[in-house]
């Protein structure tokens, strides 16, 4: 099968003082907030992390870092596409169900605000 010109090379070059642990705790982190903002609108833009954590506890990527959120951030499906294309196309994108369950329902909350008043 021929390598997606889009997709990213598969050999990452590796950092010389990089803690590989540290690494992959920060990628999964980017990956939830990235994959919420590629979901959301309004507000939930500019506060990704709440749809991430509705308790209010984290506000920032420093804040989402700490060990207590490990399992929370393991457990989510890394965004990926299933097949490369020249378009977008929503059927081709994997993303994990409770963020955008997560985002879905906030979107509804800020749109229900928004016709209210």
């Amino acid at each position: 099968m021929a390598q997606c010109a889009y997709a990213p090379h598969p050999h990452v070059r590796r950092l010389p003082s990089t803690n590989d642990t540290e690494v992959s705790r920060l990628t999964t982190r980017l990956n939830a907030v990235l994959t919420v903002l590629a979901y959301c609108v309004g507000q939930i833009c500019r506060e990704p992390w709440q749809v991430l954590h509705p308790e209010g506890d984290v506000s920032s990527l420093w804040q989402a870092m700490s060990s207590a959120y490990d399992a929370q951030y393991e457990s989510y499906v890394m965004f990926g596409y299933t097949r490369c294309a020249v378009y977008y196309h929503p059927s081709t994108e994997v993303a994990d169900p409770d963020i955008l369950d997560a985002v879905q329902r906030a979107a509804v909350a800020v749109t229900a605000g928004y016709w209210a008043g």
